[in-house]
């Protein structure tokens, strides 16, 4: 068994599926950088995250695991083959997840609500004299 600690980004919103009454699980890939070469030189990695769990169970922070986030993800490391449809053997990394932390939220969606904080408070003090000289 080979247990494995990946600190990276999310490249999607995490997915919950329904499995069957009892059982629920949840999906997610995250981007991790590899050195390539000594010259700094970097590749992405990506990492299919898998966690199953119960009805009765919730994950705590499941709606922070969007697009962009930082995570520290840690579990049994697997190897998923398959075929492709142009028939090749092609491979996937796969974590059957036993822990999860958010490192850092998706400074994207922080962004959206900081600028859009700004544009209000801009609007609300539109009577100084920088406002006057511009053209709009």
């Amino acid at each position: 068994m080979i247990i494995s600690t990946i600190n990276g980004v999310i490249g999607l919103n995490a997915e919950v599926k329904q499995i069957n009454n009892n059982l629920k699980l949840l999906t997610f890939n995250v981007a991790a950088a590899k050195r390539k070469n000594q010259q700094n030189e970097y590749e992405t990695i990506w990492v299919k995250c898998v966690k199953f769990f119960n009805n009765d169970n919730s994950i705590y922070n499941i709606e922070q695991l969007v697009k962009g986030a930082k995570v520290s993800v840690s579990g049994k490391m697997e190897v998923e083959s398959y075929i492709s449809k142009t028939n090749e053997f092609k491979a996937i990394l796969k974590l059957n997840v036993d822990h999860f932390e958010l490192i850092e939220k998706n400074t994207m969606q922080q962004n959206v609500s900081t600028n859009n904080n700004t544009l209000n408070n801009s609007a609300s003090n539109n009577n100084t004299s920088e406002d006057s000289d511009l053209p709009f």
